[in-house]
C-alpha cells in the first residue's frame, strides 16, 4: 500500500495538538485542578469546532508546518500554560483582596470577572476561595495563597513611594509588583517562581524600592524597549554609586542616572522569562 506522506503529516499535526492541549492541563492540575478542568474542557470544544471547519487539513507545501521544531512546540504549551495561569490566578487573588458583603455578592463579582471556561465550577471555586481567606492551606491554590503573603509588603513599598514622592517630586516613582515566572515548569519543578519586581529606567532619577528583581528598559519612539532583568543586590552592588538610601523600612533607593554600557559597570543582564504580572489592580 502507498505510503501517504501528506495524510501521515495530518494525523500527525493532530497528534501534536492533542498532547500540547493535555500537556498543558497536566500542568495547570498542579495548581488549580478547577482550571484545569475547564482548561481541558475548552480544548475539547475547540478540537471539535476545528474539525469541523477542516482546520487539520495538510496543504499542498505545508506539510513542514506540522513537523515544527519540539523546542517551538514546548514553547508554545508553556505560553499557552501561562495564558490560563495567569487569568485564573489574577481572578482569585483579586476575589481574596476583597470584603464582599455576603457570598452572594461575592459570587456575582466572580461571576463577572472568571472567564466563560471556567463559570461552570463557579460554586466549588468560591468555596475553595472562602476556604483560602480565612486563613486554610487550600489544594491547588498555594500559588494563589503565595501571592496573597506578599500582598502586604508591596503595598507598604507603594504606600512609601507615594509618601517619598511627594518630597522628591523630580524622580520617577517605580512601584513594585509580584511577578510569577512560568518558564520551564514540569513535573519536576512543579512550582513556579514568584517574586517582587520593579522597571527601571536607569536614564532618570527614580525612587526605587528594594525588590528581588529589576527589569531595565529604556524609553524610546513608541514605547519602553525593555533591556533585560537583572537581580536587585547584584545590580546594587554594581551601580554602588548610583544608588543612596532614602527610607530604610521599608528601603527605598534615590537611584541617580548611569551613564555607559551596563553590562561594562558590572550589571548581569538576562533575558525576561516567561511570566506574568500581578499589580496593584488585583492587590487593592
Amino acid at each position: 500500500m502507498r505510503f501517504d506522506l501528506q495524510q501521515a503529516l495530518k494525523h500527525l499535526q493532530h497528534a501534536l495538538w492533542i498532547l500540547i492541549w493535555c500537556g498543558a492541563s497536566v500542568l495547570i492540575w498542579i495548581w488549580t485542578p478547577v482550571g484545569a478542568v475547564g482548561f481541558a474542557g475548552v480544548g475539547l470544544v475547540l478540537y471539535l469546532w476545528a474539525l469541523r471547519r477542516g482546520a487539520f487539513k495538510v496543504k499542498p507545501g505545508t506539510g513542514a508546518a506540522a513537523a515544527a521544531d519540539p523546542a517551538d512546540r514546548r514553547r508554545e504549551a508553556e505560553y499557552m500554560v501561562t495564558q490560563i495561569l495567569r487569568n485564573l490566578t489574577r481572578v482569585q487573588v483579586a476575589y481574596l483582596c476583597q470584603d464582599f458583603k455576603n457570598r452572594a455578592e461575592g459570587r456575582r463579582w466572580l461571576k463577572t470577572a472568571l472567564p466563560r471556561g471556567y463559570r461552570q465550577n463557579l460554586e466549588e471555586l468560591q468555596a475553595r476561595l472562602e476556604r483560602a481567606r480565612v486563613g486554610h492551606e487550600v489544594e491547588g491554590m498555594e500559588l494563589t495563597q503565595r501571592i496573597i503573603g506578599l500582598r502586604a509588603h508591596v503595598l507598604g513599598l507603594i504606600e512609601s513611594l507615594e509618601r517619598l514622592h511627594k518630597e522628591h517630586p523630580d524622580h520617577v516613582v517605580s512601584n513594585p509588583v509580584i511577578f510569577v515566572i512560568t518558564e520551564n515548569i514540569s513535573e519536576e519543578r512543579r512550582e513556579p517562581l514568584v517574586v517582587t519586581l520593579a522597571g527601571w529606567n536607569p536614564e532618570k532619577r527614580t525612587l526605587l524600592p528594594q525588590v528581588d528583581a529589576l527589569t531595565f528598559f529604556s524609553e524610546l519612539e513608541g514605547g519602553r524597549h525593555v533591556r533585560g532583568q537583572a537581580e536587585f543586590d547584584g545590580a546594587r552592588d554594581a551601580l554602588n554609586k548610583h544608588f543612596r538610601v532614602i527610607s530604610k523600612k521599608p528601603r527605598i533607593y534615590d537611584a541617580q542616572p548611569v551613564e555607559g554600557d551596563l553590562a561594562s559597570l558590572g550589571v548581569k543582564l538576562s533575558k525576561v522569562p516567561l511570566g506574568f504580572v500581578i499589580g496593584t489592580a488585583e492587590l487593592l
